[in-house]
């Protein structure tokens, strides 16, 4: 990337990011536990549900699917009685030609999801113990987010930095930094729907990164090699805004 390339994403960043919409206020309740499943990531998923709810966990539980056509037979139903339920990205994002990879529908499923307070689990990343502290973790509480790393270097330009308005050059510590692992992420939707003090980018302007690009700004969050509670979600010039609409679901 050169000099001048640099300039320019960074100028389109800020107008984008200007251009988001705000939190939507009351549109969201309470905490819960958000998992993505359908298709053959579903059997995984029950493993991983029946094991939240033998640890203990009291939290309400929803299970993200592309559409109806991924869920199998009267699975719902089945876990509607321990307060978990379906929903559907297809309802909320009718057109989801732009999403072509499984991983795409992670940040949609934390979006969309009644909840202000959400851990996201992959369908195969079980908790072994109850779940439900990590909300009240003191780091946590103080960032609205708790991340953890992943073996990966990172591998985002230097200029990641500049782009996004968080310094007036290009990084020359970002290729010692870490990736974060995205099979479990702590987010309040509140602190960092769009951008805030502490992150580098909201989880709006991500879920735009995701739909509009995923080879070219795929999201990739990088630490500094342990669990942090400060994220940094990188990469992502944007030229759209995606429409976020939530019911609530639970009286919490």
């Amino acid at each position: 990337m050169t000099i001048p390339e640099a300039m320019f994403m960074r100028k389109k960043h800020a107008s984008v990011v200007q251009s988001l919409p705000t939190y939507p206020a009351g549109a969201f309740a309470g905490r819960g536990i958000v998992v993505l499943a359908g298709g053959k990531y579903s059997e995984i998923a029950a493993t991983t549900l029946g094991m939240i709810r033998l640890l203990g966990s009291r939290l309400p539980v929803e299970v993200w699917m592309v559409d109806r056509i991924e869920e199998k037979e009267a699975w719902c139903e089945e876990l509607s009685p321990q307060g978990i339920v379906c929903r559907f990205i297809s309802d909320y994002s009718p057109d989801m030609s732009a999403f072509t990879r499984h991983y795409q529908l992670k940040i949609l499923a934390i979006m969309f999801s009644s909840f202000v307070e959400v851990l996201y689990l992959d369908a195969d990343s079980m908790p072994v113990v109850n779940p439900d502290p990590v909300f009240d973790a003191p780091a946590y509480v103080d960032t609205g987010a708790l991340l953890w790393p992943d073996y990966w270097r990172a591998t985002e330009s230097p200029f990641t930095p500049y782009i996004i308005g968080r310094s007036v050059r290009k990084s020359t510590t970002i290729p010692h930094f870490k990736t974060v692992e995205a099979g479990q992420m702590l987010w309040n939707k509140e602190k960092h729907w769009k951008v805030s003090s502490k992150t580098y980018r909201g989880l709006l302007v991500t879920s735009l990164a995701d739909m509009t690009s995923p080879s070219a700004c795929r999201p990739t969050t990088t630490i500094t090699g342990q669990p942090i509670s400060t994220p940094s979600l990188h990469k992502g010039v944007l030229d759209g805004v995606i429409r976020i609409r939530s019911q609530r679901l639970y009286e919490l």
